[in-house]
């Protein structure tokens, strides 16, 4: 959950189970129980491939634990960054969208934490003609993580000792899983990077092919540009969805029943 993607890095879920891995996720895609849906949804008319419909992810989740809802959220998104700057000082390969971030970074000069940030915003825009709704937990997702590796990536020491960079890797992995799980568990709305993806798949695209079409070409082009691409990469895509399907089940926040809209 690149959150998740997100966030830096797009979440690779199981390709077959795009988003139903996550309770959250779910709960968005697939129909909801009457009483549900006419406290979450916005408009009937826009549903997914699941035949689900689109909760206002603005106001809906704040109607439960609002503050429990946004502190989750703002910690997950932080461990997200010190995560993705672990995954950097290891250098042994980036998420698809990270090498990207990198590859951009070291041809501009610009800090990776500041490409994560206007990347997230550029994808932003492709949301306007899907259609896509943003929530809270979007907009924080955009500036937070990248922010968050600006601070801390400059605090982590370079590490050369092979089994101290592949546990560095491993450890990053681990980070954004737990990361991905608290900020996807907060309902406050996908990442950008995820929420394209949703956002294709109300126009008829399968999330699956959507994502797999747009990680490979941003992995491309950072590759081109000098990304750290190798074997945390493919780590990454493979163990990602995984980890964050065994992370969300604790870290969820499903509505209380006695909530109100």
């Amino acid at each position: 959950m690149t959150p998740g993607g997100a966030p830096g890095t797009s979440l690779a879920l199981p390709a077959n189970n795009a988003f139903r891995q996550s309770p959250q996720i779910e709960r968005m895609c697939l129909p909801q129980p009457p009483h549900v849906r006419e406290k979450t949804m916005i408009t009937p008319a826009r549903v997914n491939e699941y035949g689900g419909r689109v909760p206002n992810l603005f106001t809906a989740p704040f109607s439960d634990r609002p503050l429990q809802r946004i502190v989750r959220c703002n910690g997950g998104l932080a461990l997200f960054g010190i995560g993705i700057s672990f995954l950097v000082r290891a250098r042994l390969g980036l998420a698809p969208w990270d090498v990207f971030h990198q590859g951009v970074s070291d041809h501009l000069n610009v800090p990776i934490g500041t490409i994560i940030v206007l990347t997230s915003l550029v994808v932003m825009l492709l949301w306007i003609p899907l259609d896509q709704p943003v929530g809270l937990g979007t907009i924080l997702n955009a500036v937070e993580i990248g922010v968050t590796v600006n601070v801390v990536l400059p605090l982590i020491p370079e590490v050369h000792d092979i089994v101290a960079r592949i546990a560095l890797m491993c450890l990053g992995i681990g980070v954004v899983a737990i990361a991905s799980g608290l900020y996807i568990g907060s309902g406050l709305g996908p990442g950008p990077r995820d929420g394209l993806m949703m956002g294709l798949n109300m126009r008829g695209y399968r999330i699956s092919r959507a994502r797999t079409f747009i990680e490979v070409f941003v992995l491309i082009i950072g590759i081109a540009l000098g990304g750290q691409a190798g074997v945390g990469t493919v780590l990454f895509a493979l163990g990602i969805g995984p980890l964050v399907a065994r992370t969300l089940p604790f870290l969820d926040m499903p509505n209380s029943k006695n909530s109100k809209s």
